[in-house]
Formats: C-alpha cells, sequence, structure tokens
C-alpha cells in the first residue's frame, strides 16, 4: 500500500503545482478514513518540496517514484521510493535499481544516553530519543532485502540514505548524527544534509537515472511479501543458537506435533489449530521460538505474534532486528495476503475482541481479531493461559479459539503443559497462589516453604523489599521491583528523569517509563527495555511490562486496590486503581473488574524463578496472606 506512486516528471509538477501534498493526502483519508494531521501534512510539503528540487536537479523524469509505502504486516511506512536504471559507468550490481529515502525536518540533535544507534531529535520543539534516521532507512532496506520477491531474488538493486534538508553539518546540533560510533552505518545509508543537494542529485543520477522506468516501480510496489528464504535462515541460525531455548518433557510432546503436523500439511490441507496451555512458567514462549526457529530452518512461511508492546519489543531486542522482523502483534493481520505456513500466537490471552480502532475504515471492520489470525496461516499455534487476562478487551481463552476453529470446520489439537520451569520448578507455589487469590479452588490452603522448594516471603517495607532485590543482584541475579497499578504514572520531566510517583511512607520511586515517553535521562530504560535492561531495577514495574518476562527473583508491592476483608473476602477497591482501563470495568461488572486485579496480582506473584518478596500497604490483607504460609 502507497499514498503516491507515478513518474518522477509528474511528481516534480505535482510538487510546482503545490499539489502533491493535497494529493497524497487525499490518498490517505481513502485509507485511513480521515485526513492527515497539520504537522504530517506540512511534513509533506517542506521535504516532498525539497525532494523535487534535488530529482529536478538530478535531471530525472522517466524514473518511478513511490511515497509512503507501507510495509506489510508493519506499520512502518518509508517516505520516498525512486527506482530506475543504473548509468552504465555504475558497476556492482543489477541495471535495475531502488533507492529507499528516508526524510527528515531535523536542524537540530544531542547525544542521546540510549543504544548506539539512537539520537535525540528535537521534533516541535520537544527532545524525544528516537533511532539515527540511517539506522532507521537501512531497517526498511534490509525488511524489503528480506521480505519482498523482487529484492530478495536480486533481480533489482537497493540500497538507502538519508535526506537532512534542514541540517547544518558544520553546527554542533549535527554533531550526535556523525559520531565515530556511526561510521559503519554512515558508510552503508549515509545521510545528504542541506549543503549537499548536489552531492545527493549526482548520486541518484548515478543509481537509477539511465532509461524510462516507470514499470520497474509498479513492479516494485506489485510484489509479492514473503520471508526470504536468507531471513527464514538467519532466524533458524539465531534462536537455535540460544542455549536457553532448550525443551524438556512434554514441552517436546507439543513442539513434536505442531512441528509433526506442519511436515503432512499440504497445499490442499484443511487449516488446523493447535491449543498449548500452560500457567506461567511452563514454557510457552520457549516452544513458540523453537517452532518459529524449525519451521524457518525448512524454509517454511511462518510469523510470531503476541498482543504485549513490552513483550514483543523485548523477543526482537533478543535475537535483533532482523530475525525480529518476524514478530508482529495480533493486529498485523487485518489485510488478508496468501497464508504463511504456520503462524504462532503467544501470549494468546491477549487476543482481543477486533483488531480495528478508530481510525479503521468501515469497509476494513467486522472480522474479529481470532478469525483475522486463523485465515493467516495453514497452521495455527495457541500458546495461552486462561488466567492471565489483566484488561478489559482481552478476550483470548482456549474456549474462543475452539469455537472459532469449529466454525470453519478446523480440527483443533490441544496439549497441557504442567511442569514448573519457573517459580523454582515449584507446582505447589503455583498452585498456591491461584488458591490464594481464588483464581482456581485447586491447591493447597497453607504453602509450606520448605516442601514448596521455592523462596516466597513477606517484608514489613518496600524499602525492606529493594534491599532483597539489591542483595540479589549482587549475588549476579537478575531481579525487578513490581507493584499493581495503585499510584499515578507521569511523563518523564524536562531533563528526561521520572518522577517518583510510587509513594509509601517516606519511601519513594518512579515507575518504568511510559511508552509515550519523549527524552529520557542517562541510565532509564524505555519502556520496551525496562525487563531486559539492568537498569531497570531502579524503577517499579506494571503488569503491562512485566508480563511474558521471568526474573531470578521479583519483589511485589501489593497496593490497595485488592484488599483482604474478614467476611467478606477479597474486596476490589477501584478507588486505589489508576488504571484508566481496567477500572471502566467496575462501573460495568464489579466481579469481572475483581476478578482482573487478581489476575494482575497472580502474574506480579509469579514472575520469579527462584523467589519472590511481597510487601503490603494493607496491613490485614498482609496478616491474612501471612496466616497462609508456614515457614
Amino acid at each position: 500500500m502507497y499514498l503516491y506512486q507515478g513518474a518522477v516528471k509528474e511528481f516534480i509538477r505535482d510538487a510546482q503545482l503545490n499539489r502533491l501534498a493535497d494529493k497524497i493526502d487525499e490518498a490517505y483519508a481513502i485509507e485511513k478514513g480521515h485526513h492527515a494531521n497539520k504537522g504530517e501534512l506540512n511534513s509533506w510539503r517542506n521535504s516532498l518540496q525539497q525532494m523535487s528540487n534535488v530529482f529536478t536537479l538530478a535531471g530525472l523524469g522517466p524514473q518511478g517514484v513511490l511515497v509512503e509505502l507501507q510495509l506489510p504486516l508493519t506499520s512502518k511506512r518509508l517516505d520516498v521510493m525512486v527506482a530506475g536504471k543504473r548509468t552504465s559507468a555504475t558497476g556492482g550490481g543489477p541495471a535495475d535499481n531502488a533507492i529507499i529515502i528516508e526524510l527528515k525536518q531535523w536542524s537540530h540533535v544531542d547525544e542521546s544516553s540510549m543504544t548506539e544507534h539512537v539520537a535525540v531529535a528535537f521534533a516541535g520543539g520537544s527532545p524525544k530519543d528516537t533511532l539515527h534516521p540511517s539506522a532507521q532507512v537501512h531497517r526498511y532496506e534490509q525488511f524489503l532485502r528480506d521480505m519482498s520477491e523482487i529484492f530478495a531474488s536480486g533481480d533489482v538493486g537497493l540500497s538507502s540514505l538519508a535526506f537532512l534538508h534542514n541540517l547544518d553539518r558544520t553546527s554542533s546540533g549535527a554533531a550526535p548524527l556523525y559520531d565515530p560510533k556511526f561510521k559503519e552505518l554512515l558508510s552503508t545509508s549515509p545521510i545528504y544534509a542541506q549543503d549537499q543537494f548536489e552531492d545527493l542529485a549526482r548520486h541518484l543520477s548515478d543509481q537509477v537515472g539511465a532509461g524510462d522506468s516507470t514499470d520497474l516501480i509498479e513492479k516494485i510496489s506489485s510484489s509479492e511479501y514473503r520471508p526470504s528464504k536468507k531471513l527464514l535462515d538467519h532466524v533458524a541460525a539465531v534462536i537455535s543458537n540460544e542455549k536457553a531455548f532448550v525443551l524438556l518433557d512434554e514441552q517436546v510432546t507439543a513442539y513434536m506435533a505442531v512441528h509433526d503436523e506442519l511436515q503432512r500439511a499440504g497445499k490442499k490441507s484443511k487449516p488446523s489449530t493447535f491449543i498449548i496451555n500452560g500457567g506461567p512458567g511452563t514454557g510457552k514462549s520457549l516452544i513458540a521460538l523453537q517452532l518459529l526457529a524449525s519451521a524457518a530452518a525448512e524454509g517454511k512461511t511462518v510469523a510470531h505474534a503476541t498482543g504485549s508492546r513490552a513483550f514483543t519489543e523485548g523477543l526482537r531486542k533478543r535475537v535483533g532486528p532482523r530475525a525480529g522482523q518476524l514478530m508482529k502483534y495480533f493486529n498485523s493481520f487485518m489485510k488478508k495476503g496468501e497464508p504463511f505456513d504456520l503462524l504462532v500466537a503467544d501470549e494468546a490471552h491477549r487476543i482481543r475482541e477486533t483488531s480495528a480502532n478508530q481510525w479503521t475504515k468501515k469497509e476494513d471492520r467486522g472480522g474479529s481479531q481470532i478469525e483475522e489470525l486463523l485465515d493467516s496461516a495453514k497452521i495455527a499455534a495457541f500458546f495461552i493461559d486462561d488466567r492471565q487476562v489483566v484488561r478489559p478487551g482481552e478476550v483470548g481463552s482456549a474456549a474462543l479459539i475452539r469455537e472459532a476453529s469449529a466454525k470453519r470446520g478446523q480440527p483443533v489439537f490441544e496439549y497441557d503443559l504442567a511442569a514448573q520451569f519457573r517459580c523454582g520448578g515449584s507446582d505447589t507455589y503455583v498452585r498456591w497462589v491461584d488458591r490464594l487469590l481464588g483464581v482456581s479452588t485447586d491447591g493447597d490452603e497453607i504453602l509450606e516453604i520448605e516442601q514448596a522448594g521455592f523462596d516466597f516471603s513477606v517484608v514489613e517495607s518496600p524499602a525492606a523489599l529493594e534491599r532483597e532485590v539489591q542483595q540479589s543482584l549482587k549475588k549476579g541475579q537478575n531481579s525487578r521491583l513490581v507493584a499493581g497499578f495503585c499510584w499515578p504514572w507521569s511523563e518523564p520531566l524536562g531533563d528526561g528523569t521520572l518522577v517518583n510517583d510510587v509513594v509509601v511512607g517516606d519511601w519513594q520511586r518512579p515507575w518504568n517509563a511510559k511508552p509515550t515517553a519523549g527524552r529520557l535521562a542517562p541510565g532509564i530504560p524505555s519502556s520496551n527495555a525496562w525487563a531486559i535492561d539492568p537498569e531497570g531495577v531502579h524503577q517499579v514495574g506494571c503488569v503491562y511490562t512485566a508480563q511474558g518476562f521471568e526474573f531470578d527473583r521479583v519483589g511485589v508491592i501489593w497496593g490497595d486496590d485488592l484488599v483482604w476483608r474478614a467476611g467478606k473476602g477479597w474486596v476490589a477497591q477501584a478507588q486505589h486503581s489508576f488504571d484508566s482501563v481496567v477500572k471502566r470495568a467496575d462501573k460495568k461488572d464489579p466481579e469481572f473488574y475483581k476478578q482482573l486485579i487478581a489476575q494482575t496480582y497472580r502474574v506480579l506473584l509469579t514472575r520469579g524463578m527462584n523467589g519472590c518478596v511481597v510487601t503490603f500497604t494493607d496491613a490485614e490483607t498482609k496478616r491474612f496472606v501471612e496466616s497462609r504460609i508456614k515457614p
């Protein structure tokens, strides 16, 4: 999907007549159901006019151009692609060639304290940690090399660059982009600044300036998008080299069931569904990744999907950006395409009723998210824990998957994972947590610590809790503080530091950074990196950043949103919750709201591999939980 396609000479004329941005906006409105905002419209007017000037200077005309090409199964769009033929003097690749151009209006950046490919850009006067433009456009290039048949085949060459037409290379505000640590990146996907119009024009002329190539851009925009063999081989190698991804016992059984069905499936085979049920720490995600690796190694087309931003981004960071291209979100499959051989749906309890949002066009609405997922693959494997739903709108359940599959006449195969690989391998502890919270009626009433084989304890204060976590860090363990959503969650201050929102008496700490946070001060990880960045130990995580992850030891602050009262049992107190989305459920269905809060604490209490320490803000709740423990 693109917003503009045509010959470069048409692009130039539209820019000269000041109608280019309006044409793009009309296409945007048709696709999105609403017009672009004023900022985006001005960005098109300014940057595309500068692009037109460069095209004119390069003498381009019959070549083809695409604007705002959406990368399949992502929300990402590349700004401009121009395609043509290399001049006879230009060697090193096929005659047909394309260039991706990332446009930025930046005039000033600061150095970021974050990862090596991040710079601080000033957008609208507000500093924000953002990907280096060369890194951004190079990832688009790699995506197309891996996912577009026309580029994966090598029939058409592809390169990338960034055009920062407002940037003065000699200013201090440009220096961070040219830091020596970016030398290799800049040699691969260079930056052209405001004094390099002629250099950029010459480059475009050399690389795409020969011959009439308007048909080439049509071939590119209509090319099939499937994972290439090179990408599949890379994904398989990355995951297979992870020693932590080793399967045991019933994990192997579930894995082999899906794997064998994938081997048997032919073009005419009826699609099938697998449901792998398992509580916290039973290895659902390990099986999902192993299936992804083995299917990729065998040349099968495969996608991995979840409903959690933090979890998905954490996986992408672990396997690297290239392998991470196969890791999508549940709402990535609204538009039907050729089905994948295998879809691995992890954390399937986070499936929502629909993928549509307020901007989704009327004609694109109607399908449920579960139907979209089933439509997207010949074999769909769902990894699920019905008791981990923590938000209204999350409807994922084994029953829902069975029902949707049955309507399609699609066979369903179910496997249960019982062996515990988290919480010290203690099934007893997990069952006790479920019984304690009323999530289930199975398990023991009293947790006998010695017999359970899991280190669980209650401490008097958050300060004592933090000391426990710090001691585990000194032992080389990965530990985190988490809490119920009982305190406000502020945006960072102007200097990028975080507000100490979580306050209990004299003790106070910040939440992890918001997903919407702009610039962050040194030592503060982004929301998506909180669970895997060692610096995350200095912030308190909530269920949305902790779910799906595991730590050696976890410290839980149990707030006043769920308390125990004699004669009443568990009482959910919405007035003490700052989770506006979940609180809406209290007005409609108080019992459902209580269930969501109970399941939230279930998730938090089961994040630890070796131990869990808890402190309570409510004294009666603390006494009750302590009465359920036998040292």
